[in-house]
C-alpha cells in the first residue's frame, strides 16, 4: 500500500485513540481493523493533546479519512444540504430510468435566457479599421 496512506491511516488511528469511547464505537470494527492492519509501523506522529483539530498538521488524505468518518458515522443529525442532494439523485435515477427528462421549473428557464451579442455602429467599425492600417508599421 502507498505510504501517504500508511502515513495517514496511522495519524487517523492515533487521533480516534484520543477520542472518547462512545464515539469511537459508532465507528464499526472492521473499518479500524482495516486501518490498523494497515497503519505506518515506522511512522509515529506526534500531536499535542491540547491542540484542536483543525490545528493539527494532518496530511490531506487524513483529513479526507476523518471527515468520511464523521459524516457517515459520527455525526448524529443529518445535513439539509445532504437530504436535498439525496432527493435528487433519486429522482435522476427514476427519471433515467422511465426515459423521461426531468421537469424545468419556471424559476431555471429565466435564467436560461441566451446571450446576444450587440454589434458596433457601422461608422465605429469603419473607423476602427482605418486607425489600425495607420498603426501598422511599415518596413
Amino acid at each position: 500500500m502507498n505510504t501517504e496512506y500508511a502515513k495517514a491511516f496511522k495519524e487517523v488511528l492515533s487521533i480516534l485513540d484520543q477520542v472518547q469511547k462512545k464515539e469511537k464505537n459508532k465507528i464499526p470494527d472492521d473499518f479500524l481493523t482495516f486501518l490498523q492492519k494497515y497503519a505506518s509501523e515506522d511512522y509515529q506522529p506526534q500531536f499535542c493533546e491540547n491542540q484542536e483539530l483543525k490545528q493539527l498538521e494532518l496530511t490531506k488524505e487524513a483529513k479526507a479519512i476523518l471527515s468520511i468518518l464523521y459524516r457517515n458515522y459520527i455525526c448524529e443529525k443529518k445535513i439539509e444540504g445532504e437530504n436535498h442532494f439525496q432527493e435528487e439523485v433519486q429522482m435522476d435515477s427514476t427519471n433515467q430510468e422511465k426515459n423521461e427528462n426531468p421537469p424545468i421549473k419556471q424559476e431555471e428557464e429565466k435564467l436560461w435566457y441566451p446571450v446576444i451579442p450587440k454589434k458596433e455602429n457601422i461608422f465605429k467599425r469603419f473607423f476602427k479599421k482605418i486607425k489600425r492600417i495607420f498603426k501598422k508599421e511599415i518596413f
